[in-house]
């Protein structure tokens, strides 16, 4: 996929006001997204993954009601998340992954509440997971990996009870020296990654998870027996 172009986003774009999907994946385009696609009030989906586009994700994008997918990952954008997802709120799905965005994850996302699907790996994101995740009651992937993500996943955290699949690895999350055990019931998880974290030790770190197909739990600091109850690994 892609057609090898070059230079920026035309911005004749913009006249395509019935336009519902725009497609420009892998297209080696570079230079900043242009705030005249926020005239495509139509489009649904979004793809301009795969580029070399820089700068900020417009504040006009928050014109883009019906957007449903959106994906600019593996883009060189910069910057901290903007508050443009306050009124982006059909989206469904929605891949930051491998931007150099920075900064917090942005308490905007939750408005989100259709979204199935967010993706914000290998970014340069910190501080720790915001509780106002918990509002995706929708929510099956999400994956926060790769990121300087710090303190524990928030208690409440299973409260998502339609996530299949769950990716913190290699964000130094779970710090559990304390006497504080922590015991999850994800009630549809299937995939569940937490590699190259702090976890000290089975017994501070247990859970329900009947429906658990794939497990990683390498490069961490794991002793005694593990206490997922119900599980299939």
């Amino acid at each position: 996929m892609g057609c090898y172009f070059q230079g920026p986003i035309p911005s004749s774009f913009s006249n395509l006001t019935y336009l519902t999907s725009l497609n420009l994946v892998e297209s080696n385009l570079n230079g900043s997204i242009p705030s005249s696609l926020s005239n495509l009030q139509h489009l649904t989906h979004l793809d301009l993954s795969g580029n070399r586009l820089k700068g900020s994700i417009p504040s006009s994008f928050s014109n883009l009601h019906h957007l449903t997918y959106l994906d600019l990952s593996s883009n060189r954008l910069g910057g901290q998340i903007p508050n443009v997802f306050d009124r982006l709120t059909n989206l469904q799905t929605l891949f930051l992954q491998n931007c150099g965005i920075q900064g917090p994850i942005s308490s905007s996302f939750s408005n989100l509440t259709y979204l199935t699907s967010l993706n914000l790996m290998r970014n340069q994101l910190n501080g720790s997971i915001p509780s106002s995740l918990l509002n995706l009651h929708h929510l099956t992937h999400l994956d926060l990996s790769w990121n300087e993500i710090s303190g524990q996943i928030p208690n409440v955290f299973d409260r998502l009870t339609n996530l299949q699949t769950l990716s913190l690895s290699g964000c130094s999350l779970l710090s559990l020296e304390s006497e504080t055990s922590v015991n999850y019931t994800f009630s549809n998880l299937e995939e569940l990654e937490l590699l190259s974290n702090n976890i000290i030790g089975y017994s501070k770190f247990s859970g329900n998870f009947p429906k658990l197909e794939y497990l990683d739990l390498s490069n961490n600091k794991l002793a005694g027996k593990s206490k997922y109850v119900n599980s299939q690994v």
